[in-house]
C-alpha cells in the first residue's frame, strides 16, 4: 500500500513539474527524471521522519497508545519491508481471532515473523514482545518504542518477568493484543522442528485471564534467500484460540505443551 501511495504522489508531482516544461522528444527524459526524483524525495522525507521519531522517543516512557502518525509510520515500514522482500501474505483463520484482546503465539524462523503477523492483523491493535536489540536499530527503534512494543531480556529472569507482568496488564485492560514467540529465539536449524518453549511466557495469559491464539507461520524462513527477485508466499495460519476457561486451572508447562503440539502438528501436516 505504501508503494502505491508513493507511486501516486510521484506521478502527480512529476505531472505538475512537467507541466511547466515544453516536453518534446528531445527533452522527454525530464519526465523520468521528475518521476524517479519524486520517488527518491518521498523516500527521503519518510526516512527523515523515521530518524526524528527515533531521536525524540523517550526511552524512559512507555507509550501505551501510539498516535495515528506513529501507527501509520510503523505499518508503512512493515509494508515497505515486505514489498521489498517480495512477500505475499496468505492469511487463514482470522475468524479464530477473538474480539477480546488475546496473547498470540507463533513459531519463530525469521526476522520477518513479527512483520507478517502484524500485517495479517493490521486492523487490530497489536504489539510484540521482542529482543532488546530491536530497540537499538536505527529507524526501527523509534517506531517500536512509540507503538508500545516490549523488550524482553532472555538472560535476565527478573527483567523478563517484569515484561510479562506489563504485557499481562495490557491484556487485562484490553489495551492491545500481544504477540510473542514461545521459542524465545529464532530457529536457525531445521524449521520443521520447533525449539523448546519457554513456559513462563504463558503466565501472561493466566494473569490477564485472556485467551491464547495459536498461530503457525510457513515459508517465512525462505524470504531472506528469495528476496528481492523471487516471490515468497508466506502463510499466516491462526489455527485456533484457547479460551481462558479451558486452561485457567493448568500449569504453564501444560499450556505450553498444548500450544507446542498444535503448532508442530500443523507443521507436520505439510511433510
Amino acid at each position: 500500500m505504501i508503494f502505491l501511495i508513493v507511486l501516486f504522489l510521484s506521478i502527480i508531482t512529476s505531472a505538475i513539474l512537467t507541466h511547466f516544461i515544453n516536453i518534446t522528444w528531445n527533452n522527454c527524459y525530464w519526465v523520468f527524471v521528475f518521476f524517479f526524483g519524486s520517488i527518491l524525495l518521498y523516500a527521503l522525507i519518510y526516512l527523515l521522519y523515521a530518524s526524528l521519531t527515533s531521536l525524540t522517543a523517550n526511552k524512559k516512557k512507555y507509550y501505551e497508545k501510539p498516535n495515528m502518525i506513529d501507527h501509520l509510520g510503523m505499518y508503512s515500514l512493515y509494508d515497505a519491508i515486505l514489498t521489498v522482500g517480495h512477500v505475499k501474505l496468505k492469511v487463514s483463520g482470522l475468524e479464530n481471532i477473538p474480539d477480546e484482546k488475546a496473547m498470540i503465539c507463533y513459531n519463530h524462523t525469521s526476522n520477518f515473523d513479527a512483520f507478517c503477523v502484524a500485517m495479517a492483523l493490521k486492523k487490530k491493535r497489536l504489539i510484540h514482545i521482542c529482543k532488546p536489540e530491536i530497540f537499538k536499530m536505527p529507524i526501527v527503534r523509534g517506531f517500536v518504542r512509540r507503538n508500545g512494543y516490549l523488550p524482553i531480556d532472555r538472560e535476565n529472569a527478573r527483567e523478563a518477568a517484569k515484561t510479562i507482568i506489563k504485557a499481562s496488564q495490557l491484556l487485562a485492560n484490553d489495551k492491545c493484543y500481544v504477540g510473542i514467540s514461545p521459542e524465545g529465539t529464532r530457529n536457525k536449524g531445521d524449521v520443521t522442528k520447533l525449539l523448546p518453549f519457554r513456559d513462563g511466557c504463558f503466565k501472561m495469559a493466566l494473569k490477564a485471564e485472556r485467551p491464547i491464539v495459536i498461530c503457525e507461520l510457513h515459508n517465512v524462513d525462505k524470504v531472506k534467500t528469495n528476496m528481492p527477485w523471487k516471490k515468497t508466499i508466506v502463510e499466516v495460519n491462526f489455527i485456533k484460540t484457547l479460551p481462558y476457561d479451558f486452561f485457567k486451572d493448568m500449569r504453564t508447562n501444560e499450556i505450553s505443551d498444548i500450544v507446542f503440539n498444535e503448532i508442530q502438528s500443523k507443521i507436520d501436516s505439510r511433510l
